[in-house]
């Protein structure tokens, strides 16, 4: 039975959703109905997100980074809120240069309801270059969303969306080596370094 997003166990439904049946969530997805349901989604993944990336820089680095692990507590959801509108509206701006005639609102479900992978994706970053698979997840929701919730033609679509899948991969690759370069070196300062280049990737659910 479908979980509507908005409703009680919106959260654990949704993520189920996404992951196991993504072309059903999008089809039935409200386009409407608000920015505070898709923002509160938002909100609980983010806090989760912020605890696996604090017990990741505690783990590495010891009790010593435990004041930077509560500052990921409250930075991670700010950075999360702010940039899901900022985001938002490059896809909202993609989806229209392709032909959607959805409103901004829409574009803002869709983000915030993919970021329903980034728990998920967050413990495939901290293996290196396993987020490139995060990254091509990511990029394959928001192709199959532009399909059917936004009517774009589906090899349109996955073409566009691949092709900035594939120039987010190589980027990322250039910055997981320097970071195993700084691991080389000295641990806790891969783990600060690492965590400081999450905000970005974390935005794309990568």
């Amino acid at each position: 039975m479908q979980v509507r997003p908005g409703a009680p166990g919106v959260v654990t439904g949704a993520i189920i959703q996404i992951v196991t049946r993504p072309t059903q969530f999008f089809r039935t997805m409200p386009r409407r109905g608000g920015f505070l349901p898709p923002w509160r989604f938002l909100l609980t993944i983010s806090l989760i997100v912020a605890l696996l990336d604090a017990l990741f820089l505690v783990t590495v680095g010891g009790n010593r980074l435990l004041p930077e692990a509560g500052t990921l507590i409250v930075a991670v959801p700010i950075v999360f809120t702010c940039t899901s509108f900022v985001f938002s509206g490059i896809l909202y701006g993609l989806w229209w240069l392709m032909g959607s005639s959805q409103s901004f609102e829409t574009a803002y479900r869709v983000f915030a309801y993919t970021s329903a992978i980034t728990p998920i994706t967050t413990v495939l970053g901290f293996v290196p270059y396993l987020s490139l698979v995060g990254i091509g997840w990511w990029f394959g929701l928001i192709a199959l969303a532009g399909v059917y919730v936004h009517g774009i033609n589906p090899r349109k679509s996955f073409v566009v969306f691949g092709v900035l899948a594939l120039a987010v991969a190589v980027s990322t690759m250039q910055l997981e080596r320097r970071v195993l370069k700084i691991e080389a070196a000295h641990m806790p300062v891969a783990a600060q370094k690492h965590l400081s280049t999450r905000p970005v990737r974390h935005s794309l659910h990568a």
